[in-house]
């Protein structure tokens, strides 16, 4: 018998569930019977929190973006030099992705290009990454429209040099990622060597 739970509580409890089957199983293949057995709930009572599989996926992007999100920007606010900001940034992001690696990998896997509701979420997400990034850059001569385009890069980059550790550790710790990948971004966003040098 299913105990009863503060609808609160049992709605955290879904929640974290969802993630689980949803990044082993993918959102295509997901079912909300699958997600009930899994929670150890009838199909109802799943259904009395979430309408849909769709609402229920909107519903945990979401809430893993404004989690990855505030754990990016808390880190970079600690930061007392330019470089810090990238460093702390991307290690920030890194650790989000080796903590949560369910909650990344259902966000930026198969599931995002579902529903343009979903691919919507990522690039807001990813948007107001690039923003931050942007605003907190200071290259001579670069517009802000520059500047965007150059982050945007940036926020391409470490999602995918984060996802390849991720899938390919290769004995790199934390650490190790975070430096090589903070040295190619800072690198590039200082731009070129004045002419001569």
């Amino acid at each position: 018998m299913t105990r009863r739970l503060p609808a609160s509580e049992r709605r955290a409890q879904l929640i974290e569930t969802s993630i689980s089957v949803f990044s082993a199983q993918g959102y295509t293949a997901t079912t909300m019977d699958a997600i009930a057995e899994e929670a150890g709930v009838t199909k109802p009572v799943l259904y009395q929190h979430f309408e849909s599989k769709h609402e229920l996926f909107l519903t945990l992007m979401t809430d893993i973006g404004e989690r990855l999100t505030d754990q990016v920007v808390a880190s970079v606010l600690k930061a007392t030099t330019p470089y810090e900001r990238v460093s702390f940034g991307i290690k920030s992001f890194f650790s989000f992705m080796a903590d949560h690696t369910e909650d990344f990998q259902l966000v930026f896997g198969e599931g995002f290009r579902a529903e343009n509701d979903f691919l919507e979420i990522v690039e807001r997400f990813e948007n107001l990454m690039a923003e931050a990034i942007a605003n907190l850059t200071d290259i001579p001569d670069r517009s802000l429209e520059a500047r965007l385009l150059m982050a945007r890069g940036v926020v391409g980059m470490v999602e995918a040099t984060g996802k390849y550790w991720l899938l390919n550790p290769g004995g790199l710790d934390l650490n190790e990622v975070t430096e090589y990948a903070t040295d190619l971004v800072w690198l590039g966003l200082r731009g070129r060597p004045p002419v001569g040098n």
